[in-house]
């Protein structure tokens, strides 16, 4: 795509363009496929190296003694860049900084970071550093954190990322484009406009939006769910002697692992989970650091799942121990017995992108992203057409600051999800990935899923009786966080964000978007009822804004109600204590963000009554319009509701507080949660699965289960379908600690 890039790399005293120092420039001039020249000088430094520097680099100080000023070999650096042409540095941002300061900005080129590209291009790395990058690409082995050497592994960088990008789809390169028009200086618009053009060739056809169906999700037959067993009083008992078999010193584990090793505590825990399964019984057991219970409990849930044909749901805390438990684990249990199963990975549908949505946002790009979020964009695109999951932990962005409010508007909640009617439907991810699970003989799901699906048909798990709660010390927690109810900016801002925000000209969201296609001359909707729909969404966005300042009253009111306690950062109360004169403000304050809030319902209402009534395809989007309506109104639904549940301290089961929150998220929150889930999870739970495990290296206190049971209800299951173990730990921790 170019004929000649320069790679640069300085290495420095420190990270500070205006107080640290440049010791060492390099850089290597790229040109037709090959290098073709290389620069590398280090430079004299008139303060001491801190040791960190040394090690880091292996510079020292007699190096830099004969060494020119530094001023005379930026002049010959300078005079070595070829006049216009790109570079690439790997943290653009740091090299451009000191070179600019050290040169008194007569360094000008344009730098392309290799940091961010590598993120675009390759999503799924864990790590994006260049030594990392080197080493998960098959790069050549360079002495890094020098200069030159650095320097002659971005070009191999480079290379590659070349390479990935040819495999780009080319309508998604398209949309890459677009992404970047708004920010012309950016150099990726220079680089993305050189690939469309050179992948569309004189004769390929347009790359628009309709080609972009076959870049992304997969079309292939799904599997058919699991059926409810036939018969639920036949299902065989799992062998423990098999069991215990299977991790003996001459068993299959020995014979798949090298130096495995025999840890009695593992057998213990194997066979204690194989008969809590047999006698239809609960099992609490601990298991220390290093007892290996992952596999203690996978071996059993396997062979009753796959021999009895009854699904085992295993549930994880941690999204963490859900990749390691399905990507490592059970593909090394699936070796080692042999056994032919099925398995699958579920997560909240919050986790995996929507297609609708993404589709949607690039067709809407002006009205819904603003500039920071279309530069995110560009993470996004290239992922969503490679994932085979559509599940956003893949993605090295998502652990990212700031990415929230831009996932918001790429996955969905349960209102926004269109289902059958959905034009997505056959390349759905979340449908995908529930196709497996609810067809799969071992699920791998975590806590909040498996509370927000109790007692319920589930759309995502198979009709299953038999779970094991691995991370069971958690539980208590997630349970109580999923019956609490919050009050607090970030979830309002969020709801009332997606309707409008303010930007320049007509702001973002989806009152604009609707806007926009009511606007447009190929509009087909009758004059009178378009008009009322603009009117409509006027009236909106000024319930909207008006909405902004009630919002500030409120969590303002709320801060002086902390501020008046200055040595607690919480104040818990109830329907009694609200009767005090302090509460008088923010009850006011309440409710006059109510009336506010009623008013952006009503707007809404009326809007979506609109779209109903025109006839269907009148308007672009109308369906999805009407669907994402309804689901923002009853988002401000419930946020009213949980105000008023809130605020309003009456039920006895709840404990209620005000607690602080950082400034940009309104000073202050407010939040209620049950004071014992342990009861509703013995009704909703205990009493209706067959058996459940519950799995920690931490779930007694003093060698007692009894605290826990009681904080989770199992102090209300009967004896004879309750059993305790201590499985123990391998280590000797008086001497080994």
């Amino acid at each position: 795509m170019y004929e000649t890039i320069v790679a640069i790399d300085l290495e420095t005293t420190g990270a500070d363009p205006y107080t640290d120092r440049i010791i060492e420039a390099g850089a290597v001039i790229y040109r037709n496929g090959g290098v073709a020249e290389r620069f590398a000088e280090l430079a004299a430094c008139p303060v001491p190296l801190r040791p960190e520097i040394i090690k880091l680099t292996g510079i020292t100080p007699s190096m830099l003694q004969e060494s020119r000023a530094l001023d005379a070999v930026l002049e010959d650096f300078l005079n070595f860049l070829p006049e216009d042409a790109l570079c690439i540095a790997h943290n653009a941002s740091f090299e451009r900084a000191f070179l600019r300061t050290a040169t008194k900005d007569r360094f000008s080129h344009t730098v392309l970071d290799t940091v961010e590209l590598s993120r675009i291009l390759f999503p799924f790395q864990a790590s994006h550093g260049l030594a990392a990058l080197a080493e998960d690409l098959g790069l050549p082995p360079s002495d890094a954190h020098r200069a030159l050497a650095d320097c002659e592994t971005l070009v191999s960088l480079w290379e590659q990322l070349l390479l990935r990008a040819e495999e780009i789809p080319l309508p998604i390169v398209h949309e890459m484009r677009k992404m970047l028009e708004a920010n012309k200086r950016h150099p990726y618009l220079d680089f993305f406009k050189r690939l469309e053009a050179e992948r569309k060739g004189p004769e390929a056809i347009d790359p628009g939006v309709a080609n972009l169906d076959t870049a992304f999700g997969d079309t292939s037959p799904l599997p058919r769910p699991k059926p409810p067993a036939e018969d639920e009083d036949q299902i065989p008992e799992v062998d423990v002697e098999a069991v215990a078999g299977t991790f003996a010193r001459d068993g299959a584990f020995a014979r798949k692992v090298p130096e495995y090793e025999l840890r009695h505590g593992q057998v213990e825990m194997a066979c204690g989970v194989a008969e809590a399964f047999n006698a239809e019984q609960h099992l609490l057991v601990e298991a220390g650091t290093g007892i290996g219970k992952s596999l203690a409990y996978l071996v059993p849930a396997v062979l009753l799942a796959a021999e009895g044909d009854a699904p085992v749901v295993i549930s994880t805390n941690t999204k963490n121990l859900q990749s390691q438990l399905f990507d490592k684990d059970l593909p090394l249990v699936r070796e080692v017995l042999g056994q032919d199963f099925s398995a699958a990975l579920i997560k909240g549908r919050r986790n995996y992108v929507c297609l609708r949505k993404l589709r949607y946002v690039l067709d809407q790009t002006a009205v819904e992203l603003n500039r920071e979020e279309r530069m995110r964009m560009l993470n996004i695109l290239p992922w969503a057409a490679w994932t085979k999951t559509g599940d956003i932990s893949e993605n090295i962005v998502a652990d990212r600051p700031g990415f929230g409010g831009l996932w918001a508007k790429l996955s969905t909640i349960g209102d926004e999800c269109m289902g059958k009617a959905c034009r997505q439907q056959r390349r759905c991810f979340l449908r995908r990935a529930r196709s497996y699970a609810l067809a799969a003989d071992v699920v791998i799901a975590n806590h909040s899923l498996v509370f927000a699906e109790m007692n319920m048909r589930s759309p995502a798990l198979p009709p299953y009786q038999h779970l094991v709660f691995d991370e069971a010390h958690n539980l208590e927690n997630v349970a109580t966080s999923h019956l609490s109810v919050e009050v607090a900016l970030p979830r309002i801002g969020q709801a009332l964000g997606r309707l409008y925000r303010h930007a320049r000209r007509d702001g973002t969201g989806l009152l604009p978007s609707i806007r926009k296609q009511l606007s447009k001359d190929g509009c087909t909707v009758g004059k009178e009822l378009r008009d009322q729909s603009l009117q409509f969404i006027d009236e909106a966005i000024l319930a909207l804004q008006a909405v902004t300042p009630e919002l500030k009253t409120f969590f303002g009111t709320l801060e002086v109600l902390l501020e008046a306690n200055k040595d607690v950062s919480n104040i818990r109360f109830t329907a009694e204590t609200k009767r005090k004169a302090q509460w008088s403000s923010v009850e006011e304050a309440q409710r006059t963000l109510l009336a506010a809030l009623a008013e952006v319902l009503h707007g809404g209402e009326r809007l979506r009554n609109n779209l109903k009534e025109m006839e269907p395809e009148a308007l672009v989007y109308q369906r999805d319009f009407v669907r994402d309506l309804e689901a923002s109104i009853q988002w401000v639904r419930d946020l009213s509701e949980d105000m008023d549940f809130v605020l309003g301290a009456e039920n006895e089961d709840y404990v209620y507080w005000v607690e602080k929150a950082p400034h940009r998220f309104g000073g202050a929150r407010v939040r209620a949660a049950p004071i014992k889930v342990g009861p509703l999870l013995y009704d909703q739970m205990y009493t209706r699965k067959r058996s459940i495990v519950f799995s920690s290296a931490t779930l007694s206190v003093r060698k007692s289960f009894d605290f826990l049971k009681g904080r989770l209800g199992l102090d209300l299951v009967g004896e004879e379908r309750l059993q305790e173990m201590d499985a123990g730990t391998p280590f000797n921790y008086p001497e080994q600690c």
